[in-house]
């Protein structure tokens, strides 16, 4: 990805995940569309994440910390039920810059509502738009822009 990015302008490539905190967590890859985030400690891991075929360990930061010096224009998410952790670690960015946002929203069923009343409760002037991109479940993106 590195490479790729390199021939765009004004991109910044930070290899690490996006969360409320600078911390160490896991990524359990189970080949369906429940992969998702948990504790380092894996405190809250089920029967069928032990039998998972890849648990990879990751560290993560917060766009505060990644971005504290920089302007930040636009912020996507598609992070597996992460977006709400990562928007939280984001909130003087987007209280300072107020960049446009792209997040995915169908990972968690309560994403649908927690995420558009955290940026609105966040920036207030932000005007909401949902669209859905598939015919299936997947792919719903709440975008906020001013």
């Amino acid at each position: 990805m590195k490479k790729k990015l390199k021939k765009l302008r004004d991109i910044v490539y930070v290899p690490c995940g996006m969360w409320d905190k600078e911390t160490e967590l896991m990524f359990i890859e189970n080949g369906r569309s429940n992969s998702r985030i948990v504790d380092a400690n894996c405190e809250n891991l089920s029967a069928a994440d032990v039998d998972s075929d890849v648990n990879t360990r990751i560290k993560v930061n917060s766009i505060d910390n990644v971005c504290a010096q920089d302007k930040v224009t636009f912020i996507k998410m598609d992070i597996e039920g992460s977006e709400l952790a990562a928007l939280e670690g984001a909130v003087n960015v987007i209280k300072r810059d107020k960049p446009r946002l792209a997040i995915c929203i169908y990972h968690k069923p309560e994403d649908l509502y927690e995420i558009p009343f955290w940026i609105k409760e966040t920036v207030p002037e932000y005007k909401l738009y949902i669209r859905h991109h598939t015919l299936t479940e997947n792919e719903t993106v709440l975008y906020a822009t001013l």
